[in-house]
């Protein structure tokens, strides 16, 4: 049974013993609408606006989201099983870039955005290193290649954000290094 089913049944609990003073069918007491008047007036608890819970949900969602891309950025991998829900950073940036389109309050844009900035810089570069580290270990040519060719796409992902960022520069120099 939901809360606002409960609170209903409640108060229909609580107004039972006022309903038997109102007169049976056919009965003609003039007491009894005097009797009836505050239970037409009676206050009813319909619970939280619906409004209210949605915004919150969203915001404590948004709120969820950018606190996970900062945690794997901080630690620079892309997925983590600490951050909440599916734990890799594409998915997160798949969903904030989806609620964002549906976004209208000023605070959940806020938080949305925010994410949305980490998404077009931060992330890549935590791909392209991620890419590059596993350089380290590559045993074979298509392996290599493959890293290569990712690192490359996530740091010109990062770079149409911010060509001069020193974390731009210096993950191209390591992929300069790496790939020929």
């Amino acid at each position: 049974m939901s809360p606002a089913w409960a609170r209903i049944s409640l108060v229909l609990l609580a107004l039972l013993p006022a309903c038997k003073l109102l007169p049976k069918r056919g009965g003609s007491d003039a007491g009894a609408a005097m009797d009836a008047a505050p239970l037409a007036s009676a206050p009813v608890d319909a619970g939280p606006d619906p409004v209210v819970v949605a915004r919150e949900a969203a915001l404590k969602r948004a709120t969820l989201w950018l606190a996970g891309l900062k945690f794997l950025v901080a630690v620079k991998k892309s997925n983590a099983k600490e951050v909440e829900g599916e734990g890799d950073a594409e998915s997160i940036c798949d969903a904030v870039k989806s609620a964002r389109a549906k976004a209208t309050d000023t605070e959940v844009a806020a938080k949305l955005d925010e994410s949305l900035a980490l998404c077009a810089f931060d992330i890549p570069l935590v791909y392209a290193n991620e890419a590059l580290d596993h350089l380290a270990t590559a045993s074979s040519q298509a392996s290599v290649r493959l890293m290569c060719e990712r690192s490359g796409q996530e740091i010109a992902k990062a770079k149409a954000v911010s060509k001069t960022d020193q974390r731009v520069r210096i993950a191209e120099a390591r992929r300069a290094g790496r790939c020929h």
